[in-house]
C-alpha cells in the first residue's frame, strides 16, 4: 500500500504548505495502481484558500483520482509548529489551546476542529471547517471508500 498526503487539489493551498508540486506527480498514482499497489490519500479542510465553492470543486476532483482509500482531515495547529506558535501570522486563530483535545481521527470518526481564520477577504469559523469536513467525506465517498473501512492488510 502507498499512503499519500495531497491535502488539496486546490493549488493556492497547496502553495500554503509548500507543496505545489504535488499535482505534477499525481499521475504516479496510475503507476503504483498498474503495479497492483493499493493507494490511500489524506486531504485537509480548513486551509486558507478553502470555500464552499472551491470545496465542491477539488474534492470533487479528488474523487476521481485513481485512489483506493481516503481520509479528511481539519487543519490541527500542533505544538511545536509555526501555525501553533505564531497563528496571526497565517491569518488563524485557535479556538481550543488544550492539546489534549486535539485529534485526527478518534472513537466513531471524530476529528479536531480548533482553527478559524480571517485574512480580512476570506474567513471561516472551526463551524465552516466542520461542515467542509462532513462534505468532502461526502463528496470523496461518492467513487472511494474511507480508509476506517479498509480492508487493506
Amino acid at each position: 500500500m502507498l499512503s499519500i498526503g495531497i491535502e488539496s487539489c486546490n493549488p493556492e493551498n497547496l502553495r500554503f504548505l509548500r507543496k505545489q508540486n504535488m499535482l505534477k506527480h499525481l499521475g504516479n498514482l496510475n503507476i503504483a495502481k498498474e503495479h497492483g499497489i493499493a493507494v490511500r490519500a489524506s486531504f485537509i479542510v480548513g486551509l486558507p484558500y478553502d470555500t464552499d465553492e472551491s470545496l465542491e470543486r477539488y474534492f470533487l476532483e479528488a474523487s476521481r483520482l485513481p485512489i483506493d482509500e481516503y481520509a479528511v482531515y481539519g487543519l490541527i495547529p500542533y505544538p511545536g509548529t509555526d501555525l501553533y506558535a505564531n497563528p496571526k501570522k497565517h491569518n488563524y486563530y485557535i479556538v481550543d489551546t488544550d492539546f489534549s483535545n486535539y485529534k485526527q481521527l478518534g472513537k466513531g470518526g471524530e476529528s479536531c476542529f480548533v482553527l478559524g481564520y480571517d485574512n480580512g477577504i476570506n474567513a471561516f469559523t472551526p463551524k465552516d471547517v466542520r461542515r467542509w469536513h462532513k462534505r468532502a467525506d461526502e463528496l470523496l465517498g461518492i467513487h472511494l471508500k474511507h480508509m476506517r473501512n479498509s480492508n487493506i492488510q
